[in-house]
């Protein structure tokens, strides 16, 4: 109920990047609203997360859950992985890490739509939902299952 009444104050028109999900900001600057719904929405990311595994464990193709974990949140080191660097790891090409980042992606991101679209009362709450989940999840990636 509280997910869907603060929906409908939300900004519709914006769209949501998975390169613009992270850490969000200051914890002790969050009002105890924002607090919850980041909480609720690194739930939702994280299931995203592990329906992308999920799929690909079960399809028996490990390797492209791994490419997109890698591209998108690394590993325990501070730097960025490139494609090069990730396909060096899997012992592939660039273009299939391309592929397979594209490709889990696209799982990763109709997992977040269904889990949100399970309490939106229309596509346009569904679209503030997403656009509040950018906002308060900030930019890089959040902490999460691997």
């Amino acid at each position: 109920w509280h997910r869907s009444r603060n929906a409908a104050k939300r900004d519709a028109g914006r769209t949501t990047a998975l390169e613009s999900v992270g850490e969000g900001p200051d914890p002790a600057a969050v009002d105890p609203a924002d607090a919850f719904d980041r909480d609720w929405f690194l739930a939702i990311y994280n299931r995203g997360r592990r329906a992308v595994k999920e799929h690909y464990e079960g399809k028996g193709r490990p390797e492209v859950y791994r490419a997109f974990r890698l591209f998108y949140f690394g590993d325990e080191g501070p730097e960025r992985w490139t494609q090069l660097k990730i396909a060096q790891a899997l012992e592939t090409t660039v273009a299939q890490v391309n592929n397979h980042v594209h490709r889990a992606r696209q799982v990763f991101l109709e997992a977040v739509r269904n889990a949100i679209a399970e309490y939106a009362g229309s596509e346009e709450e569904l679209a503030a939902e997403l656009a509040e989940m950018a906002r308060l999840l900030g930019d890089g990636g959040p902490p999460g299952d691997s």
